[in-house]
């Protein structure tokens, strides 16, 4: 995912460009006790204005959101110095980093960045506190075990004073590998993308089903009451979804699958439907009614067909997926809406043919 790229800024190590210490120990025990007593002075001055511009990303606003975030990130951050080695003007320290499972977070934050990326009632998420908060999300909800990295720092002596050399492996280091898991384009697997989106619908509204799917008179009937109408259907399927992904195969960045979906059965629907019309049909009622009149209880008998509809029917979408070197990209079938719908062309089709 592109949008994971955005986020390695957030641990980029402002705090070691310090340099003025006698000795390469002193300065990088120095540069670690900063990240050890994060305050939010500190982690105001952790995000540097270069990393910000060079990730394209528009808010450059510190907010409580990523003072928190970065403070539980290295809330039982801890180090030990290993060893010392200085030849002339260079020296190495070379450092044990005992800080949470950044890999399991990172798998974390990929997974929750999918789910709101899928979701398409979310504006996009691109400014540094949105991110932010996702990871202080994640960091309140969940607890992770204690992982133990080696950082090795580099170190140049200029006008006699020690300078640690901040490199990209050094950055990644510090943060105990998230950067390098968060590059990993096979962090999440097929399957758990096609759930994190497919997931989304789960808790649709009927609101929801209404925008996604642009309903307007999707029976067009011609009444007053179709946005009723299409509303019941909306409940319908919000009640009625379900899915299952079946069939994964992977074949190296290629992957397919199948999604067995669970919707509203509309040939059901519509035949309750037109039963209510035929018996609306022999009253005394439908000859003296008008046509709006006659629309408008149309609309009213289909709606009670789609609010006491019980019936389901299953069908299968292919699921088609592709790593482009960042992630799994997932392509839903083009008959989903359709499937969602419960089979609505097949059975209007076999309405107006009976």
């Amino acid at each position: 995912m592109k949008n994971l790229r955005n986020i390695l800024f957030l641990f980029l190590v402002f705090l070691l460009t310090g340099c003025g210490a006698k000795t390469p120990e002193k300065l990088v025990r120095s540069s670690l006790e900063q990240i050890k007593k994060l305050d939010e002075k500190t982690i105001q001055n952790f995000v540097s204005y270069q990393d910000l511009v060079q990730n394209k990303t528009r808010d450059t606003d510190v907010g409580e959101e990523t003072i928190e975030a970065v403070r539980l990130f290295f809330q039982n951050f801890d180090y030990s110095i290993l060893s010392t080695e200085t030849n002339e003007d260079t020296a190495t320290v070379t450092v044990e980093i005992k800080n949470l499972d950044a890999k399991t977070l990172a798998h974390d934050l990929c997974l929750a960045l999918t789910k709101i990326s899928a979701d398409p009632r979310t504006e996009d998420a691109t400014t540094m506190n949105s991110y932010f908060t996702v990871l202080r999300d994640i960091l309140k909800t969940n607890t992770y075990e204690e992982s133990t990295t080696t950082a090795s720092f580099g170190l140049l002596r200029q006008s006699g004073n020690w300078k640690i050399q901040t490199t990209e492996e050094l950055k990644d280091e510090i943060v105990s590998g998230l950067i390098t898991a968060l590059k990993d384009p096979y962090l999440l697997t097929p399957e758990e993308v096609a759930d994190a989106t497919l997931g989304v619908f789960t808790d649709f509204s009927p609101e929801d089903w209404v925008s996604y799917l642009g309903m307007h008179d999707v029976f067009a009937i011609g009444s007053e009451q179709s946005d009723q109408v299409d509303l019941s259907l909306a409940s319908q399927i919000a009640s009625c979804f379900h899915y299952n992904v079946t069939q994964l195969r992977v074949n190296g960045d290629d992957a397919t699958a199948s999604a067995d979906i669970t919707s509203l059965d509309m040939a059901s629907v519509l035949k309750a439907y037109k039963q209510k019309l035929l018996a609306y049909a022999e009253t005394t009622e439908s000859l003296r009614a008008s046509d709006s009149e006659i629309a408008d209880k149309s609309a009213k008998l289909l709606k009670e067909a789609l609010d006491e509809n019980e019936a389901t029917i299953l069908r299968s979408v292919p699921l088609t997926f592709h790593n482009n070197g960042s992630t799994w990209e997932m392509t839903i079938g083009e008959e989903f809406s359709e499937v969602i719908l419960g089979g609505s062309d097949d059975a209007l089709s076999a309405f107006h043919d009976n």
